[in-house]
């Protein structure tokens, strides 16, 4: 397609002109090869850690055997990573116990298109400097054509000490054993022909307190020989539990941060300002969760968990001031805004009924739950409009029978049972006989 362009002056005079057109034609397709390489080195240092680097690299017009012409490789790329993950703790004495894993990793890709982005027919190579594109338009222009992509990332997880208390001695709450330590951080970057800059970066940290012990249940009838009979087996075996078996905290602090700036394709042949805007996505997130259990006895347990989820508030645009920054460490330490609560119990007894002689064929459970959510108004809504609150409980109850022990009770039934006759091992018949034992159980649930 041919245009010409007849400019307006003052006087709109009709304009005459001679053009002349060379006609061009396509005469074969450029069937020329290219070429690629890929490497991978890695080490082992012991059992400190190990490294590992891997590249590839691949010329234009490189493909496999199967793709076509126009579908082979329109650029020069270079693809690198390096990875690396050691065991720091080894640094420490050994009856420390430190746990220190280390994880790191970076890499970079560099695409280089044949073609110029903003003039497709023109090979980037051949531009050439004039009167109306310098030299150095000619280097921003690469510069904007190529496709940069940088990754990083560092992460600690799981760090603990395990060894710092004495040889034999027990688990107490303070202990430095009962903390675990998470952090990660990755960062990645990129930019083209039609993106200033991408960053996304992620942040996330973890904090972990957990105490669990195995105290030992309180029987203060259980040696006494007046309590020797099977009828006061039920109180015989009453125990107490003095101490919960495990109580812990954690908290999670995740932070995503995204900007992106679009370029505008046309203020660079223009000269004109660009006037896109950068963009801004943010999400801080704090979370907490408990966790609680307490056996009272071996017939009554209790056992509680909560989370509660909050958002820290950030100001608008790029964090690149002070007061910005401050903003953001205050929201921090006051746990944010909260978002949603949510917590759970359950209690769960054994009626000792077995414990009686005549009814050791009965056992029944029963299991109480509850739930209470609450969850905060939408940011836009209005004052009309509050929070949300749910709550729910749950009843069970569960009975077994276990009709062999009923059966035998009663001697006839326990002679069948066991398998005696008449004649010891034998049946009526002659032939031997084998019991078979059946359990019935029923359960309800309200």
């Amino acid at each position: 397609m041919i245009g010409i362009r007849n400019p307006k002056d003052d006087g709109a005079l009709p304009k005459s002109a001679e053009v002349w057109v060379n006609e061009l034609r396509l005469t074969d397709f450029n069937n020329k090869g290219g070429w690629a390489t890929t490497g991978r080195v890695q080490a082992k240092l012991a059992d400190l850690g190990q490294v590992s680097l891997a590249g590839t690299y691949s010329k234009p017009f490189f493909g496999s055997v199967e793709k076509k012409i126009n579908e082979r490789s329109k650029e020069t790329t270079l693809n690198w990573d390096f990875t690396s993950q050691f065991q720091i703790g080894k640094f420490f004495p050994s009856k420390w116990k430190v746990s220190l894993p280390i994880y790191y990793s970076y890499g970079e890709t560099r695409v280089k298109p044949l073609f110029n982005p903003y003039e497709p027919d023109v090979a980037l190579d051949n531009l050439k400097p004039n009167e109306h594109f310098t030299t150095e338009d000619i280097k921003k222009l690469k510069f904007n054509a190529l496709d940069y992509s940088k990754r990083k990332g560092i992460n600690f997880t799981n760090v603990r000490i395990d060894g710092l208390k004495r040889a034999g001695a027990k688990p107490m709450p303070w202990d430095i054993s009962n903390f675990a330590i998470t952090y990660a951080y990755t960062e990645q970057f990129r930019r083209n022909v039609n993106i200033h800059h991408n960053i996304l970066k992620q942040y996330r940290a973890n904090v972990t307190y957990g105490f669990q012990l195995q105290p030992k249940a309180w029987k203060p009838f259980s040696k006494m020989k007046i309590f020797e009979n099977k009828w006061l087996a039920l109180i015989k075996d009453f125990n107490l539990q003095p101490l919960p078996n495990r109580f812990g905290v954690s908290m999670d602090i995740t932070r995503n941060y995204s900007e992106l700036l679009n370029r505008d394709i046309t203020s660079f042949y223009t000269n004109s300002d660009d006037r896109t805007l950068t963009q801004f996505n943010k999400q801080f997130l704090i979370s907490r969760a408990y966790d609680f259990r307490w056996d009272f006895c071996k017939a009554l347990k209790f056992d509680y968990t909560a989370n509660n989820d909050g958002r820290i508030l950030e100001p608008y645009g790029a964090i690149d001031t002070k007061e910005k920054k401050d903003t953001i460490k205050q929201n921090l330490l006051g746990f944010g805004e909260n978002m949603v609560f949510r917590q759970q119990f359950n209690i769960n007894y054994s009626v000792p009924l077995n414990k009686i002689p005549i009814l050791d064929f009965v056992t029944l459970s029963y299991r109480y739950g509850g739930t209470y959510t609450w969850n905060r108004k939408p940011f836009a809504a209005d004052d009309k409009i509050g929070n949300t609150i749910q709550n729910t409980n749950t009843k069970n109850y569960t009975t077994n029978l276990n009709m062999i022990s009923l059966y035998n009770k009663i001697p006839y039934f326990r002679r069948i049972n066991s398998g005696q006759s008449s004649k010891p091992g034998k049946s009526p018949t002659g032939k031997s006989k084998t019991a078979v034992s059946t359990t019935d159980s029923t359960s309800t649930e309200k």
